[in-house]
């Protein structure tokens, strides 16, 4: 059974293991400068991602994620991947929206889950196609 399909779970994508860097920020009026917060990445999905960070996020709060995937970027139909050796290695960013956010077991930091709202369309079917290939 997947996780999508678990009693009572409302996901409407699989998720898949995923252990990776994951670096998130607040999206606040006035921005603020600097990086964001840094967390692991615990598994991702079409619609979102699940990772683990220090400090808890409400629910409803936007959030840019930098996330470190390594190799979905060959996956894009951009040129870029061919003319720009940076873009070989850049995260893949997007805007989500915390869906929940619980205390870890024994107070190691939260669990968060965030939806998807606005990412590039090219690096949303890149990811996918990431995904598709993981599994």
């Amino acid at each position: 059974m997947g996780d999508n399909e678990k009693a009572g779970d409302k996901r409407a994508f699989e998720r898949t293991p995923e252990r990776v860097d994951i670096e998130v920020k607040q999206i606040t009026y006035p921005l603020k400068k600097g990086p964001g917060e840094r967390g692991d990445l615990q598994n991702v999905a079409e619609g979102g991602i699940g990772f683990t960070v220090s400090t808890p996020f409400e629910p409803g709060t936007l959030l840019e994620a930098r996330i470190h995937i390594f190799g979905w970027q060959r996956f894009k139909r951009s040129y870029s991947k061919v003319i720009d050796d940076a873009a070989a290695v850049a995260p893949l960013t997007a805007v989500g929206e915390v869906v929940w956010c619980h205390e870890r077991p024994g107070g190691q930091g939260y669990e968060v889950g965030l939806k998807f709202k606005d990412i590039y369309e090219d690096d949303y079917q890149a990811m996918k196609k990431y995904i598709e290939q993981i599994r």
